[in-house]
């Protein structure tokens, strides 16, 4: 391409060359998307799932001749994540049965740690009161 001529011209002499490669086809299975989904969901396991921060992430992309600054890497998984975001969340929820016999254990349970704290507490009193009774005279 060719720089404009007269001062304030704003036509740019092309080649017809360069016209063909500024207008030539995408190549077959190249999408009408800038970025494709492949790239939005490694950019996000990278970030979320490894966690790089941007500026790495952005240097990695460097490294990799792609550039990709790490505002447009935040945009890309941000429209990436209200596509994929789930309309409805469901929470399995066991049955009642299944839920009370779970808590009666639990309760069994605290019941057996309170006792178990207090013959500590016990213990550590009559070992203390030995002690005092050893050493004292």
């Amino acid at each position: 391409m060719k720089t404009p001529g007269a001062e304030g011209d704003s036509r740019i002499d092309v080649s017809h060359e360069e016209l063909e490669a500024l207008l030539a086809a995408a190549p077959e299975g190249v999408g009408e998307e800038k970025y494709d989904e492949t790239a939005a969901s490694m950019i996000a396991m990278l970030r979320y799932g490894s966690g790089f921060p941007w500026n790495r992430l952005e240097g990695l992309q460097e490294n990799l001749g792609i550039s990709l600054p790490a505002a447009t890497q935040c945009e890309i998984v941000k429209e990436t994540a209200v596509q994929i975001q789930p309309k409805e969340f469901l929470i399995p929820v066991p049955p009642l049965p299944l839920q009370q016999k779970f808590a009666a254990l639990v309760e069994r349970v605290e019941c057996l740690r309170a006792v178990q704290r207090e013959a500590l507490r016990q213990a550590e009193h009559l070992f203390a009161s030995l002690l005092h009774r050893a050493f004292s005279g």
